[in-house]
């Protein structure tokens, strides 16, 4: 899996500079799996970023490409949550952040999205996840358990009916 991780950023990399040098702006997509991938391997690597203020920044700039579309499609809504994962990851408080991210994604798969789109969500946190699930430092299984616990708080087939002994 560490190759693969390595080479999805690369390709994402790849992608990214090409639509940099093509378009002459960032784009927010690649930006972001770039950064999310580049962590991703880090972390798997026991390399922890040090530079974080610059791939914050890289973030932020991301997500204002993403506010700045003029057609809000999904994915440029869902770059909000996906923005406030990294970060938070990046700075070790995916707990502390919870709440926010999942409002984020909920904000995005609000307006038109699909189910399919809203599964993407889910899909994206469960990619995470088991990518880090081999990795047994104490501050990442707490992150893999955060991701499982954000992920079934969005997943829109959840049964949100109380239990029979709450009803009474």
């Amino acid at each position: 899996p560490s190759e693969a991780l390595q080479k999805a950023r690369d390709a994402y990399h790849a992608a990214a500079n090409l639509y940099r040098d093509r378009f002459d702006r960032l784009d927010f997509y690649t930006g972001l799996n770039y950064l999310l991938l580049d962590w991703l391997v880090a972390t798997r690597n026991g390399q922890p970023i040090t530079e974080t203020a610059a791939v914050i920044r890289q973030v932020d700039d991301c997500l204002i490409d993403a506010s700045s579309r003029p057609c809000q499609d999904f994915w440029s809504r869902a770059a909000e949550g996906d923005a406030l994962l990294l970060k938070a990851l990046i700075e070790r408080a995916v707990t502390s952040r919870q709440a926010d991210i999942a409002a984020a994604y909920r904000r995005a798969a609000t307006d038109g999205a699909s189910r399919r789109d809203r599964l993407s969500i889910i899909e994206h946190l469960s990619i995470i996840r088991r990518a880090l699930g081999t990795v047994t430092q104490p501050s990442q299984v707490e992150v893999i358990s955060t991701l499982r616990d954000l992920a079934d708080e969005l997943d829109p087939d959840r049964d949100t009916t109380p239990p029979p002994d709450a009803l009474t």
